[in-house]
């Protein structure tokens, strides 16, 4: 790839990524009235796309899936080979839209596909559950586009990745953040890594202990400290539900649960271990654990 076309596709790649905020810019509305308003075709279409066959005959998409990508007033679409991270081709333009005609014009190309450069096509388009359908006019191209999206749980895994396997501080920092408040998400993508024996490339700690803790330790962590938010140590280890033994068995057995229920469970548990021990023992330590835990699932309560 030259220079000029690398140049010139950045150019394109930077109006799409600005035509799907002034987008969304736009949909602001003045004086603090929000007014719902259907979004138009237009709209519907930006974005990220995967070809998954025809309206008659969807297809699961594959690694190395074509994809398109919708901008205001712009388009591209790209293939490459999953192998070898070879592109196969790579090219686009401009497009107008009229009412569900939709013309696109090729501007663009690399070398496997440049013979179409100036190319116009004509479609009839629709969007309906997140996939657009396009309906070649003056063309055989009947094609079934599914809307490109990343999964939470993807962007999970990639967050623990990080953590174990950067350098940067402040990356793992960031995933460390996205971990902690991705809910339910988070904990099912942290759980598949309890038996993880990496240890983090950088210096991160998310507990302060003797020794030297794997991923394992971190992710049981994490999780720990989404459902039982830190309290004091002595109360911690007097109170705390979760244990590196009882995690995945805890879990399953409230699998249907949101996070609210979950840390809602956890501490209503250890409010009643602790006031089991003020019964028992009548320990000063057990009455501020009460106090701990009651806030917590007043707040809990109000978060509903």
């Amino acid at each position: 790839m030259n220079s000029n076309f690398a140049c010139f596709l950045v150019s394109k790649l930077t109006l799409l990524i600005a035509g799907v905020a002034m987008c969304s810019a736009q949909e602001a509305q003045p004086d603090n009235e929000i007014v719902e308003k259907p979004e138009t075709l237009q709209q519907q279409m930006l974005g990220a796309w995967v070809l998954a066959g025809k309206p008659d005959a969807e297809i699961e998409p594959k690694p190395g899936a074509r994809m398109k990508f919708i901008g205001l007033g712009y388009w591209l679409i790209t293939q490459h080979n999953p192998k070898n991270g070879q592109v196969i081709f790579h090219h686009g333009g401009t497009y107008s839209l009229d009412g569900d005609r939709y013309v696109e014009t090729i501007a663009f190309a690399n070398k496997s596909t440049k013979q179409l450069i100036g190319v116009k096509s004509v479609f009839k388009i629709k969007i309906e559950n997140e996939k657009l359908i396009n309906i070649g006019q003056d063309n055989p191209f009947t094609e079934l586009w599914v809307r490109a999206v990343v999964k939470k749980t993807d962007a999970f895994e990639a967050a623990i990745e990080t953590i174990a396997s950067s350098n940067d501080i402040d990356m793992v920092r960031k995933a460390d953040t996205k971990l902690r408040s991705g809910g339910r998400a988070a904990i099912d993508s942290l759980r598949k890594h309890l038996a993880d024996n990496r240890v983090p490339a950088s210096n991160y700690l998310s507990r302060t202990v003797d020794g030297i803790p794997n991923m394992s330790d971190h992710c049981f962590w994490l999780i720990q400290d989404i459902i039982e938010p830190p309290v004091p140590k002595l109360y911690a280890s007097l109170y705390s539900v979760l244990t590196t033994e009882n995690v995945g068995r805890w879990l399953d057995d409230r699998a249907e649960k949101s996070i609210i229920e979950l840390q809602r469970d956890a501490a209503q548990t250890s409010l009643n271990h602790a006031k089991s021990d003020f019964e028992t023992k009548d320990a000063s330590y057990a009455k501020q654990a009460i106090e701990i835990y009651s806030k917590r699932l007043a707040g809990l309560q109000e978060n509903e």
